[in-house]
């Protein structure tokens, strides 16, 4: 925290000027399509209410909400919007938006005192989960636009690890399901040997075996792979059918965080449960 992090200043700053640019350029081009005039491209409900008034979803693909509304969230936007070119710009938009409310005017505003982005990590107590974040600004998900600005000390340089499917390796460990762990015991392709076992791509495989970690529903996964809904939980259950040892330890998770059972982890860390969205 107190060292720091060099930064590319003139780099950045010539890329915020880019970014923004292109952000007020696609988002011309994205309204000049929907034909709404300047409707605000970041408010979900004022861009899907447009896009029905315009013509522009297929009203029968959009994701309904729990309390069975029409979902505007961009995942279900994904799946509804008829115009390949209008949802190529709006996706550039959010990407943009993203990254200069996100990164670029944070940075910059901090830039302007100092060379150095100086962030403040939370070690203990700083999510649910207990995990380590950063804060003032964020360093920890830094998009891959951003990194080439982040300048490593002098005879340093950057190194990117990757955990190798830690979670999945958890997953199969806690809940003891013998073909997830007979998959990681035999190598491979882990995310095609799901496929093949349950009978999906192994995009679909993928998108599942990381989103049911994190509590992604039968909306969340449609979304991600631009399937219907129905699909989706059809998709779902075929995996939870052939991972039934994966199924049987989420439904014991659900069943004590509804009693307010206080777990510990490996670690020794005592956590409180509290109630997961059902997938």
């Amino acid at each position: 925290e107190q060292r720091g992090v060099q930064v590319d200043g003139t780099g950045l700053l010539m890329f915020a000027e880019d970014a923004e640019a292109e952000k007020v350029k696609v988002q011309e081009l994205a309204r000049e399509l929907i034909g709404a005039g300047p409707v605000n491209l970041s408010s979900s409900a004022q861009l899907l209410k447009a896009l029905r008034e315009a013509g522009k979803v297929d009203e029968a693909r959009l994701l309904k909400t729990p309390k069975g509304g029409l979902s505007s969230s961009f995942e279900s936007l994904k799946l509804a919007i008829t115009d390949p070119t209008l949802l190529a710009y709006l996706e550039k938009y959010k990407h943009y938006d993203k990254l200069v409310s996100g990164f670029v005017r944070p940075w910059a505003d901090r830039l302007s005192q100092t060379t150095s982005l100086h962030a403040q990590y939370r070690y203990l107590g700083a999510t649910r989960t207990g995990r380590m974040s950063s804060a003032r600004p964020n360093l920890q998900q830094v998009p891959p636009d951003m990194r080439q600005f982040l300048l490593p000390p002098e005879g340093c340089q950057w190194l990117s690890c990757d955990y190798g499917q830690q979670e999945l390796r958890i997953l199969a460990h806690l809940s003891d399901d013998r073909h997830l762990r007979a998959i990681f015991e035999k190598g491979g392709d882990l995310h095609q040997q799901v496929a093949d076992l349950v009978g999906i791509t192994r995009r679909q495989a993928k998108t599942v075996n990381f989103g049911i970690i994190y509590g992604a529903g039968a909306n969340r996964i449609a979304g991600e792979l631009g399937i219907t809904s129905r699909e989706a939980r059809d998709l779902l259950d075929r995996y939870f059918k052939r991972f039934y040892g994966v199924k049987h330890w989420l439904d014991e998770v659900r069943s004590d965080a509804d009693t307010g059972r206080v777990f510990t982890t490996i670690g020794g860390r005592k956590v409180h449960a509290e109630t997961v969205y059902n997938v």
